[in-house]
């Protein structure tokens, strides 16, 4: 994952041995912004995707949503994620690109209300038990992305992984910028 807008408009080509047992290749919306930067990770993607592996794509950030314009929807619909990741004011924003349409599921997380998992059967609604003694809200966001992923990835139904997802966001909130002694 590259989430740093400058990295990800610095990707270039992507090795294909870099993805040789790849599973799950999880993509930022930064990634897309630039054109160079596109065409390696729809490359990585259809790579992944040739040797058996899952997608994902977070929607990283409403800026990201407006800069990519109508462009967002075509390219959900190439890459075609399993999943698509957002906040709730990025799903809002992408509404009319149609991530849904474009991936198995469209995870919605939203601070402390509920997460959403929207896929082919309606939508399930995740409690977020309140956190205590939250630092930093800085990478709560990967996290819970790291946690949906490497629970999907054991087996978990996307339920389950966004259950997993809610649990090292919260861990994440308590530990950020926290000293070490």
């Amino acid at each position: 994952m590259i989430p740093d807008r400058a990295a990800a408009s610095e990707l270039g080509d992507v090795d294909p041995a870099w993805l040789v047992d790849a599973r799950w290749l999880h993509l930022p919306l930064y990634g897309f912004l630039i054109p160079s930067s596109r065409k390696a990770c729809i490359a990585a993607a259809r790579e992944v995707r040739r040797i058996g592996g899952l997608i994902s794509v977070d929607l990283s950030s409403v800026w990201a949503i407006r800069e990519m314009g109508a462009e967002l929807g075509a390219v959900l619909r190439e890459v075609s994620p399993e999943v698509v990741i957002a906040n709730a004011d990025e799903a809002a924003e992408a509404a009319e690109a149609g991530p849904r349409a474009a991936a198995g599921v469209l995870v919605i997380k939203d601070g402390a209300a509920p997460v959403k998992v929207v896929g082919e059967n309606g939508t399930t609604s995740i409690p977020v038990p309140p956190v205590e003694g939250v630092r930093d809200t800085t990478g709560a966001g990967d996290a819970f992305a790291a946690g949906f992923t490497a629970a999907r990835l054991l087996g978990s139904s996307d339920v389950e992984a966004a259950t997993a997802g809610v649990a090292l966001a919260a861990r994440t909130l308590r530990s950020v910028g926290a000293s070490v002694d």
